[in-house]
Formats: structure tokens, sequence, C-alpha cells
């Protein structure tokens, strides 16, 4: 069964809502600008640290899928040696959602993909950059007429 939108009560149909907990400003842009805005049965809910993850989940009872970083910096300034070390910080979060969201949740590091795997996401993205397909695929979706070549492969 492919779903495509959600449909309201009213009988209208609304997009589906996503939530991208990722902290790095140039592939935020690039989901903001450039991807999520060619496929509208997405609305795309962006968290940039742990605290606002947390409010935009509880705000938007919602939401269909997650699609979490392992590690975000909630604005610490860290030095690349020090970020590299840091552990993930993202794993707690990961197990509060799966308390009550049954829905997909989708790893988007590849240093804590595993980790991340272990306390609940159900998929993982080895490039951060496909989390469009990885969406469209977990969520049975047909690929979007704007996402498609003149080969029928989905490309950005």
């Amino acid at each position: 069964m492919k779903i495509e939108y959600v449909w309201t009560k009213g009988g209208e149909k609304m997009a589906l809502k996503v939530l991208i907990v990722e902290d790095d400003p140039t592939l935020l842009g690039m989901l903001r600008n450039l991807v999520f805005p060619l496929d509208p049965r997405f609305t795309p809910l962006f968290a940039s640290s742990i605290e606002e993850a947390e409010k935009v989940f509880y705000d938007h009872p919602d939401i269909v899928a997650i699609a979490m970083d392992g590690r975000i910096e909630d604005g610490l300034p860290r030095t690349n040696e020090e970020v590299w070390a840091a552990p993930a910080n993202t794993l707690d979060l990961v197990q509060k959602y799966r308390e009550t969201f049954s829905g997909p949740i989708i790893a988007l590091s590849g240093k804590f993909r595993q980790d991340l795997l272990d306390v609940g996401c159900d998929y993982y993205v080895k490039n951060k950059y496909d989390i469009h397909e990885k969406l469209i695929e977990v969520l049975c979706l047909t690929p979007y007429p704007a996402h498609q070549t003149s080969h029928g492969k989905t490309a950005l």
C-alpha cells in the first residue's frame, strides 16, 4: 500500500511531516531549499539542536518519520579533532522517541550508525544527501515526477 498524503478528518490532503534532526548548515540549506520544495508530499520540520528536536517532536504528534544525526553540536564551538572524538549524543533522544513513536527513524550518521540502529533507528543512509530517497523508500511512496530523469532513475 502506497501512502502519498495524510488525509484529515475534513477530507483534505495534508503533506507528510518528517522531522530532520541535523546541525550541518550546508545539508540543511540543501534540503530546505533544493530537495523538499520539489516534492509537495512532504512537510519537513528541521531541528538543529536536541532541545529543538524534542520541542518539534512533541508539538507535532502527526510526524510520520524521523531522520536523526548521531551527534548534534548544540552550538558548542569545537575543533575538528574534538568533534571527531566526541561521542554520539542523540542516542537518548532516539530511545525517548521510541517510547511513543512507532514510525521509521533513519540514522544520518556514518560514524554512529550502529549505535543509532542499536537504540531504535530502523534504517540508515550511507550519504546524508540521500535522505529524500530513503524517506520515499521507507514510506512506500512513488518517486515524485520532479525527481525523475529521462531514464526513469530518481535524481536531484
